[in-house]
């Protein structure tokens, strides 16, 4: 069942035991902490807002350092730093 506010899920949790999550989908929450995706729209706009750069400057710190969020983070900041 998709909801405006998130998505909820029902599945079988451990030991065959039906579970349910609810996950929020918003356009403020974070992304997937794991890695920044550049194919998703979604993504592209919150990180870019997030961490006040460009599309340009994003693709070239994902370039740079891969696509974890917490390494794209901590270039940024260098680069600024490096150019203030």
């Amino acid at each position: 069942m998709i909801r405006r506010a998130g998505l909820s899920v029902t599945g079988l949790g451990p030991a065959g035991h039906r579970s349910s999550m609810n996950v929020r989908l918003s356009d403020t929450d974070p992304p997937d902490a794991c890695r920044i995706s550049l194919r998703e729209p979604r993504e592209v706009q919150y990180w870019t807002t997030h961490l006040g750069i460009s599309l340009n400057q994003l693709r070239q710190a994902i370039d740079a350092v891969g696509a974890s969020p917490a390494h794209v983070e901590a270039w940024v900041k260098y680069q600024s730093q490096a150019t203030a």
